[in-house]
Formats: structure tokens, C-alpha cells, sequence
């Protein structure tokens, strides 16, 4: 969660009257006693920064295939988010109309604070430079172009619709359970959060999308207003972090947190 330069009160990423200068949140960063955490850049329309995220893309300190192919393509300074588990790569230039935010990668240029950890990836430039050719290609290839299904020689499977998927699972050996999760009863579990990551991960045995699993999670009778809460430094959201949470046990890993 952002907060203004004295570090006293929550900021906002659209109000500039919440924000400071660089000498103003260092000072408060070094010498102030509110238990700030880091520093952080609010990007706007007329500052020509686009910030880029690649979540969930680092695991014991390496890199994904995916997310080095977009870094090199980019070539602009890249660094390591807060939690060691995404990147983020600043760059000059300006994104085309459309989306923002396709399963782990996302793409800001206005009304977005983004945090700075300064734990620069070496492999990529120190500097920040004007990039429009390769924003206009990663943009049209994430959020036009129809990606192209992953599959695996241990666990191929079909890309399926939300409504067949959701088909499937409550066909399945456990589908009872997962089909009265979806419609919102959490008589068997302990709390509310426990049943949303239940949830997830009995519909994540279906996908590997991201997206798709928020999707299916908003149109069941578990979702509320805590969904889109931010609960982590980085900025992600209680739903970001039950999904990735869900994938990991999916796909036999686990982020620390």
C-alpha cells in the first residue's frame, strides 16, 4: 500500500497531492520512524515511464524461459520485485490502446504506483531507455495475437471454455465438493479463506491460465469485496495470491510470502 512522502497517511495512484519528490520519501525513508518499507514511482500520462510486470515468473533465483524472452526483447532495466518472485522491467515510450493485464504479465503507463527495489537484474541495461517498437510487439503479441496452447508430455490437455470447464470438474470424482464450493457453501472448512483456496485449486487441476481462474472465481457464490483487496507489499491482491497460491500446489510449487 502506498503512503504520502511523511509516511503518515495512505496515497493514492491518481491523486498527486498524495505524492512527493525523490528528496522528500528518501528522507522519510531514511530518517523517519512510520515503518516505511521501500520507495515507490507513481507513473502518469505525461512522464513517458511505462512500467511492465512479470509476475511469478522467478523461482530460487532463476528466471523463467517466458519472462527472459520479454527482458531481452526489451532490453531496458529490469528489476527484482519485493516478494524475489516477479520482475519488473521500466522503460520510455508510450502503450497502445487495449489491454492491461493478461495473466502474469502486466502493462502500466498511468494511475499506477509501482514499487522500486533497486535489485537491478545484471543481465540487463542500468539505464532507461525509449523502447516504442518492442512495446508496440510484446503489446500486440499478449493482447491481440491468440496464444498459442502449452502442453505437456506428462499432463497434455485442451484448453476448455469457463463453462465446460466448469463441466468437467463438477463431473469429476470430487466435483460434488467443488461444485458446492462454487455455489458458496463453506460449511466444511474452517474460514472463508480456507474454502477460497479450496476453491481454486480444485478448478486449477483444469487450467494453467490465471485469468481464467479469476474469472471462474467472480461468477461463483464464494466471491466478495475482499477479492480485489491489496494484502501484499508488492501490491498484489488477496485473489492474486489465493490464484497463485491454488497454481502452486497445482504444479508442485509454492511461493514464500
Amino acid at each position: 500500500m502506498p503512503f504520502d512522502p511523511a509516511g503518515e497517511y495512505p496515497a493514492s495512484s491518481t491523486d498527486s497531492s498524495t505524492w512527493g519528490d525523490f528528496a522528500e520519501v528518501l528522507r522519510t525513508y531514511f530518517l523517519g520512524d512510520c515503518g516505511i518499507d521501500g520507495i515507490g514511482f507513481v507513473l502518469t500520462s505525461d512522464d513517458g515511464f511505462v512500467g511492465i510486470d512479470l509476475d511469478h515468473c522467478v523461482s530460487d533465483g532463476k528466471i523463467s524461459t517466458w519472462a527472459l524472452k520479454i527482458i531481452f526483447e526489451l532490453e531496458n532495466y529490469t528489476e527484482f520485485s519485493p516478494s524475489g518472485s516477479g520482475v519488473r522491467i521500466f522503460l520510455n515510450g508510450k502503450l497502445p490502446p487495449g489491454g492491461r493485464k493478461h495473466g502474469p504479465i502486466e502493462m502500466y503507463e498511468s494511475g499506477r504506483y509501482l514499487t522500486v527495489t533497486g535489485q537491478h537484474y545484471p543481465r540487463s541495461p542500468e539505464t532507461i531507455e525509449q523502447r516504442q517498437d518492442a512495446i508496440e510487439v510484446l503489446h500486440k503479441r499478449v493482447f491481440t495475437e491468440a496464444p498459442k496452447p502449452e502442453r505437456s508430455e506428462r499432463n497434455p490437455r485442451l484448453e476448455l471454455n469457463d463453462g465446460d470447464l466448469l463441466k468437467k470438474a463438477f463431473a469429476a470424482r470430487n466435483g460434488a465438493k467443488i461444485k458446492t464450493l462454487y455455489d458458496g457453501s463453506i460449511a466444511s472448512y474452517p474460514s472463508r479463506s480456507e474454502a477460497d483456496l479450496a476453491l481454486c485449486s480444485g478448478l486449477a487441476f483444469y487450467t494453467s491460465d490465471s485469468a481464467q481462474l479469476d474469472r471462474l472465481f467472480r461468477s461463483s457464490g464464494l466471491f466478495r469485496e475482499k477479492w480485489d483487496q491489496r494484502h501484499h507489499g508488492d501490491g498484489r491482491t488477496y485473489g492474486e495470491g489465493t490464484i497463485l497460491k491454488a497454481m502452486g500446489e497445482r504444479y508442485g510449487h509454492r511461493e514464500q510470502t
